[in-house]
């Protein structure tokens, strides 16, 4: 009988060539891994930033689109008795029963600190009461509204007393930023408005 016997087992070179693949294979899904949830995460971020300024946009025009709607008598007895009460370029103020309680509101829509806030304040038979705040949109870098005419003609910002009647449609415009992780990314965003209640 000649027998050869065959040693089982690794020599220290193999087990050693081996623990290197390994752990080449295991760093590469790690980094594959981790690559992967950056940009998940980054995209939910935009995402978010983006679905949160489409939301306020639609909450803006809701209310903006209905200036001037007053079943009670109230904004004929306003100093500017108008739907719209101040239009600039980076901030408007508007007038109409918002709340379905049947009393005046006044609501206005400015940017700060990155934020569009919705300064609101009910009428209270003799003036416009407490004014709360509530934020509209985060992450809004800029806010901007154009003035137009029945004949679709612009009109310069900031409006004076005279042409806020004449206003009978507008835009809306912000630019959403999201700073992620590794970038920036910007969403521009524009909604028309027509008003209802324009003369």
């Amino acid at each position: 009988m000649t027998g050869r016997s065959e040693s089982a087992g690794f020599t220290v070179l193999e087990a050693l060539l081996s623990i290197a693949l390994m752990s080449v294979i295991v760093v590469a899904a790690l980094l594959f891994f981790a690559t992967n949830t950056t940009a998940y995460r980054l995209g939910q971020v935009r995402s978010e930033t983006h679905q949160n300024a489409r939301i306020g946009l639609d909450e803006m025009e809701r209310e903006i689109r209905v200036a001037g709607y007053d079943l009670s008598g109230v904004i004929d007895g306003l100093t500017r008795p108008t739907g719209i009460q101040a239009a600039q370029a980076d901030e408007l103020s508007v007038v109409a029963e918002l709340d379905g309680d049947g009393v005046l509101d006044r609501v206005t829509y400015r940017l700060q600190g990155g934020r569009i806030l919705r300064d609101f304040a009910s009428w209270d038979g003799t003036a416009f009461g407490a004014t709360t705040t509530g934020v509209v949109a985060h992450g809004v870098t800029t806010l901007a509204f154009q003035y137009f005419d029945e004949t679709e003609a612009e009109l310069p910002s900031p409006l004076s007393a005279a042409e806020l009647d004449d206003v009978t449609r507008l835009t809306i415009g912000v630019l959403a930023t999201d700073s992620a992780t590794y970038s920036t990314s910007s969403y521009p965003l524009t909604v028309d408005v027509r008003l209802r209640n324009a003369n």
